[in-house]
């Protein structure tokens, strides 16, 4: 049976711990509570501020907030028409088509919670994505994962990290675009004004990424024919490729692309109108 190391053994065994880390003391404890920090910083969120990185700008003020090219409001969320990505001559016949040439928003009823926890963007667990807290300098905490600074409220002013943020108290004041239109009648006559521009886009994907097989090209350009689509897209097979097509619900406009093989190359050529 083996003893106990002796004296010079067990000596030799705590050098080596040392040296390999396994002894070091633990972190100390936090001084500050970052899960009662990210609170304060949410309830002073939902009266005014702002955060600034990851997507970009978020203003709150009040109930109210904007994000992007969206405002949302207790009554629901409005998108900015010239931030939807549409070309400016896409947009005027969508607006000529709903006889609404003036507006400048569309509008979504509802908001939910989980868009405003979304906006701010901190972690639903700050303790867990903070990690350990290693060490403090004046405001600033440093933990293993993130380093936070605080204002003199206990409020983060800085996020580092897992994601970089920047948040500020100043009050805000958001306005609500006007005029509108309903967000399911812009949906529709947005995607009919860009009905062609939407199947060249996808047809000349399609020419590009996959192989140059007849078999497969119209299977291919049915991945991107979403049934949900407001105006919809349909595909037929042919014997050389794939044809997709639809139809503009205001102007019946028929439009078609057609992917197709020549000469051992895959091409794209607009069919219709």
């Amino acid at each position: 049976m083996l003893g106990p190391p002796y004296p010079g053994a067990m000596r030799s065994a705590l050098a080596t711990v040392v040296l390999l880390g396994v002894g070091v003391a633990p972190a100390a404890a936090d001084p500050v509570s970052i899960t009662a920090a990210c609170q304060a910083t949410r309830d002073a969120l939902n009266v005014a501020g702002t955060v600034t990185g990851g997507a970009g700008e978020v203003v709150f003020a009040g109930q109210r907030w904007r994000t992007g090219y969206r405002v949302v409001d207790p009554s629901g969320t409005y998108g900015i028409l010239a931030g939807e990505g549409l070309r400016t001559k896409d947009r005027k016949a969508a607006l000529r088509y709903l006889k609404a040439r003036k507006a400048t928003a569309w509008f979504k009823s509802g908001s939910t919670v989980e868009a405003r926890a979304n906006a701010i963007g901190l972690p639903a667990d700050c303790a867990s994505a903070a990690g350990v807290f290693l060490n403090r300098s004046g405001n600033t905490y440093q933990y293993a994962n993130v380093t936070v600074t605080l204002d003199d409220e206990s409020r983060i002013l800085t996020w580092t990290g897992t994601t970089d943020r920047t948040f500020s108290y100043i009050a805000q004041t958001v306005d609500l675009p006007t005029p509108v239109v309903s967000y399911a009648r812009w949906e529709r006559a947005s995607q009919a004004a860009s009905l062609n521009a939407t199947m060249r886009t996808i047809a000349r994907t399609v020419a590009a990424s996959v192989s140059a097989d007849a078999t497969v090209i119209a299977a291919t350009l049915r991945t991107y024919a979403d049934p949900a689509r407001a105006v919809p897209l349909k595909v037929r097979t042919l014997r050389a490729g794939g044809l997709l097509y639809g139809r503009n619900p205001f102007t019946h406009t028929y439009h078609a692309w057609r992917v197709y093989v020549k000469e051992g190359t895959l091409r794209a050529k607009r069919v219709a109108p």
